[in-house]
């Protein structure tokens, strides 16, 4: 898998416009976003305060808790894991798991979905 990293900052947007294979996104204590996966295409917004990226494969991604996130497409399993910032899904045709994260809004999940821990509305 490639990967590559992103210093974005505390609270970056990070968008996932596609993802073909499995979704990982999990908090760490960095002030920066590591990605692995192979076929990805990655956008800089031009401001520097987040990405956009597109995979046609498994994606795994390391962000500060801060980041908040937008899913356009997830077509495979996606576990978000200790994301604070808003989460925003808005069509997943596979299994969510959503664990110790704050405000999400979640518009479609064709599977199934499980919530543990969130501190945020729902």
């Amino acid at each position: 898998m490639a990967k590559q990293n992103f210093s974005l900052g505390p609270s970056p947007l990070i968008t996932i416009a596609d993802c073909a294979g499995s979704l990982v996104v999990q908090a760490w204590d960095r002030d920066e976003i590591a990605l692995k996966g192979d076929d990805v295409q990655v956008e800089e917004k031009a401001e520097g305060k987040g990405l956009t990226m597109h995979s046609r494969s498994d994606l795994k991604l390391m962000a500060p808790a801060g980041a908040s996130l937008v899913i356009q497409q997830a077509h495979s399993d996606l576990l978000i894991k200790g994301i604070q910032g808003h989460i925003l899904v808005e069509k997943a045709y596979a299994d969510v798991i959503l664990r110790d994260a704050g405000d999400a809004d979640l518009h479609e999940v064709h599977a199934d979905l499980a919530v543990r821990h969130t501190t945020g509305q729902l």
